[in-house]
């Protein structure tokens, strides 16, 4: 099982502008693991928990996260939690 959470994603500032999440095995893009869309000209966060149960082929994985943008720029938000915080952003690969 592959996890992905995150407190905040600022897609671009802009109508239908995307921020989007690939999900990668070395080389290999395994496709949108999470997406988000800007609904209109402002500025917009949001969390995100995405999670895909994956067969790995023999040997050994290792899976990261690309993300980009339809236009302009965008971030995805990490912090060390607390007050006015941001909670941390993780990655996470468990046995099913």
């Amino acid at each position: 099982m592959v996890e992905f959470f995150t407190s905040g994603v600022v897609p671009p500032v802009a109508a239908n502008a995307q921020l989007v999440v690939n999900l990668w095995d070395v080389n290999t893009d395994l496709g949108f693991f999470a997406q988000t869309m800007n609904p209109a000209a402002g500025t917009m966060v949001a969390p995100v928990h995405a999670f895909r149960r994956i067969v790995p082929t023999i040997g050994s994985h290792n899976y990261n996260l690309r993300g980009w943008v339809s236009s302009g720029s965008g971030s995805i938000r990490g912090g060390t939690g607390g007050p006015g915080a941001f909670l941390p952003g993780f990655l996470r690969v468990t046995k099913a």
